[in-house]
């Protein structure tokens, strides 16, 4: 793997999280709507890129290019391989940001392609650019429901007539913005300064080191670019030159001072005898010796906590220091618009807009085109950013769009904690959990993505210890039934404990659903589903298929039910593409940190699939057979509407009753092996005679999802998906705990539904094998028996006129 640290999914603990800091505030910085209202947001048009296909693959797939196992047994249709700014595919040193594009590369690009594979392009030179981050803090007050509301200053000083928040519509100066003016006048103390702004809201921009090394707050230095104007007839006389125009005072996590910074009349002109025009600057003119507004590597200690052991950046309860104190001295009107914090790759790509970084980037735009299918973009690819990166994400996708006439884009994974984590309040603050409108504005109105892929790693590997100890973990179990059976076992890669195939699938049920921490899969899910359905956006979705032991990060490795049940999960939720992460493996069971995906990778430069889990399942194989019937459904579900999708967790009764009440269907059955009815739940008894050896379950038993699935509002075809949540594997019918999960499903139709207008006889098609599994009339009212459903097991079904 080349990036072990980077994929830690949702929720992860202090102090183990991938982190995030900020980014610059769009041109939407003025709007009040409130980030916590739930309100449902209108659709936008299409997704501008053409995408004909649904995504399969695994992060990380393309190690060494084993085509005879990502495309032939794995029915991979997506070849990624990760890459640094230091090296390239293959962790090849000589393909780095600085250097122009390696034949090999091309050799690559070229053979996916006629492979029928696209390249999720990660390369070294958008590493770096979209290694770029910004924050603006604006000096005016903002509103506390203010989307950018974090990016402010908690104390913004207003003097009525005298220090003011303005729009500043100046015909010759101003385009506007709402700023912060500072009247000169005799009303201002002499020799005396004012304190305009302090006490920076989201204040940890300078104090994240949990990431990639080239994505670290210390690998680059900072500029601190203030928006500034002042008088230009003050200016303009000479004798004002040495005069104090406003004081910079920055300070460190124990708020002691790291640097004061004094802008002078002089600092607005090039030469003293220079004119200053009157616009609104934020690069200065400093004299040799004089303090400026860079922040150099050297000074990156003094933005973190090196006394707590334990430190975390964005634990909220711990108090930081960290600000930028704005003084105003009172010699000349001075309007102030916000405060810029970047580092070096976003001063060189978005404010210098330095030509070496444009053609670079052009030159892969260029590349890549030239080397996809019409119809199957070779993306460009980024993965898990801090917020404070998106300014240059959103910079590059634009240029990448614009380069390539919008036949490619740039995709990022989103992890929805590490994008979250700078508002105070984070983890589980009201205004930190952004919902799927929240999202929408951010990621499609304002930076402008169009697909990005989403998961959460619900699967966590914690020990007894460990959840005693930290309230944020929680621990996992596996059904006795499988080969390993044994108990929580970190040298035998078991991360999880042994329980009964009923115990284990009630746990299942509540701790994908409503687990905290990386388990709540759901909740991510329905993040998911929202975005999708309410904005152009494409979501690829990533399952967990990996085991991660390290000291402040654990999964468990997911069963093979547990694979297949996440990835159909997904498609409920309007996936358009699997990446299943991770493919590689590093370590071993005795080292101190360790992974394991779908290969064994652990011998330098060979791979060998992995027929045999810690549970002794085949792994590498279930992969393939997942892949293979998601090739069969991929070119229908790239056509399901998402707009027009319904789905539900079927135990739950909310879900169940609006579900029921929104399509066509009446009820659905799950039937258990036994005799005997269920005890007190007869108001389920779906009414006719008992299949043979079998009795109906509760409703609230039924451990389902559902889903229906329309390619546009008038077409005659329908489209449905049943996911059997129950993962205890089957062994046989010896005993109920070796039947596991396995259970039979049934439906009945609302045949009045609108949906059957037109027709009498309507066939069922499993679009996995293409054959028609009944025939119903819409004349009779019947429960339908759509057959065995093993554990984990998805089924996906089109319903068409049969007369």
């Amino acid at each position: 793997m080349k990036r072990p640290i980077i994929k830690f999914a949702v929720y992860l603990a202090v102090p183990a999280f991938l982190l995030i800091s900020y980014i610059a505030i769009p041109s939407s910085k003025n709007i009040t709507v409130s980030v916590t209202n739930n309100t449902q947001v209108t659709k936008k048009s299409e997704n501008p890129i053409t995408d004909n296909e649904y995504h399969i693959g695994a992060f990380d797939d393309g190690w060494y290019s084993q085509y005879e196992y990502i495309k032939d047994l794995l029915h991979f249709n997506v070849w990624h391989n990760y890459a640094e700014t230091g090296k390239g595919w293959y962790n090849d040193v000589s393909d780095n940001y600085l250097e122009p594009i390696p034949p090999y590369i091309k050799n690559i690009v070229s053979t996916n392609k006629s492979k029928s594979m696209r390249t999720y392009m990660d390369r070294p030179v958008m590493q770096y650019v979209v290694g770029g981050q910004r924050v603006d803090y604006q000096c005016e007050q903002i509103p506390s429901d203010a989307p950018y509301w974090y990016y402010a200053f908690s104390s913004s000083r207003i003097i009525q007539e005298h220090i003011t928040d303005i729009t500043d519509n100046d015909p010759k100066y101003g385009s506007g913005e709402k700023v912060k003016y500072c009247k000169a006048g005799n009303w201002f103390p002499s020799n005396s300064n004012v304190l305009i702004d302090s006490g920076v809201i989201s204040d940890r921009e300078l104090s994240f080191n949990y990431t990639n090394l080239w994505m670290t707050d210390y690998y680059w230095d900072w500029y601190l670019m203030p928006k500034i104007r002042i008088d230009p007839a003050y200016a303009s006389a000479t004798q004002h030159n040495n005069d104090t125009v406003c004081r910079i005072q920055i300070t460190g996590w124990d708020g002691q001072t790291v640097k004061d910074v004094f802008l002078k009349v002089r600092n607005f002109k090039q030469t003293d005898n220079s004119v200053y025009n009157g616009d609104y600057l934020e690069s200065y003119f400093f004299e040799p010796g004089q303090q400026n507004l860079k922040i150099d590597t050297s000074l990156w200690r003094n933005f973190i906590n090196t006394k707590d052991k334990d430190f975390f950046a964005f634990d909220w309860t711990k108090y930081s220091g960290n600000d930028f104190k704005i003084y105003w001295y009172g010699k000349c009107d001075m309007w102030i618009d916000r405060l810029r914090l970047e580092n070096e790759p976003a001063h060189q790509y978005l404010t210098l807009k330095n030509p070496k970084w444009i053609e670079r980037v052009n030159d892969e735009i260029d590349f890549a085109v030239a080397n996809q299918k019409e119809g199957v973009p070779n993306y460009f690819y980024y993965e898990e950013a801090e917020f404070s990166h998106f300014q240059s994400i959103k910079e590059l996708n634009r240029q990448i769009m614009e380069r390539s006439q919008n036949k490619t884009a740039l995709i990022i994974w989103l992890n929805y904690d590490l994008f979250r984590v700078h508002i105070p309040g984070f983890p589980f603050g009201e205004k930190s959990m952004l919902n799927a409108s929240q999202l929408k504005k951010y990621l499609s109105e304002d930076f402008g993505l169009n697909t990005i892929v989403m998961g959460s790693y619900g699967l966590e590997g914690y020990s007894q210890w460990d959840v005693d100890h930290n309230s944020y973990w929680t621990k996992s179990f596996h059904p006795n039934t499988l080969q390993t059976a044994s108990d929580y076992e970190p040298k035998n890669g078991i991360l999880s404990f042994s329980a009964s195939p009923t115990v284990y699938d009630d746990w299942l049920q509540v701790h994908l659903d409503t687990g905290r921490g990386g388990s709540k899969l759901n909740y991510i899910n329905k993040l998911m589903d929202g975005l999708s359905e309410n904005s152009n956006m494409r979501i690829i979705d990533c399952p967990q298929a990996h085991l991660w032991f390290s000291s402040g990060h654990k999964l468990k490795e997911p069963t093979n039910e547990e694979l297949e049940l996440q990835t159909c999960l997904g498609i409920t939720y309007n996936a358009k593409g699997t990446m299943f992460f991770s493919y590689t493996t590093f370590g071993n069971f005795n080292s101190p940190v360790y992974g394991y995906g779908i290969i064994d990778a652990t011998v330098p430069d060979k791979c060998y699939p992995r027929h045999k889990s810690v549970y002794g399942q085949d792994k590498f194989n279930k992969i393939g057979e997942i892949s293979a019937k998601l090739e069969k459904w991929g070119p229908y579900i790239v056509k399901f509407k998402p707009e027009l999708t319904t789905n539900c967790i079927y135990r739950l009764a909310e879900e169940r009753n609006s579900f029921l009440n929104s399509t066509y269907f009446a009820d659905v059955i799950t039937y258990r092996q036994g005799t005997a009815p269920p005890d007190l739940c007869s108001g389920d008894n779906p009414g006719g005679n008992l299949p043979d050896g079998l009795t109906y379950e509760c409703k609230d038993k039924r451990y389902l999802q559902m889903a229906v699935f329309k390619t546009s509002a008038d077409d005659v075809n329908k489209y449905f998906m049943v996911v059997n949540r129950r993962c205890s594997p089957y062994i046989d019918n010896s005993t109920e705990d070796k039947r596991g999960g396995m259970r039979n499903v049934r439906i009945r139709f609302d045949l009045n539904a609108a949906e059957f207008g037109g027709h009498t006889l309507w066939k069922i098609i499993d679009l996995e094998t293409n054959s028609v599994v009944l025939t119903f009339s819409k004349s009779e009212s019947k429960i339908l028996d759509l057959g065995l459903y093993l554990p984990g097991q998805g089924k996906l079904y089109k319903i068409a006129p049969a007369d």
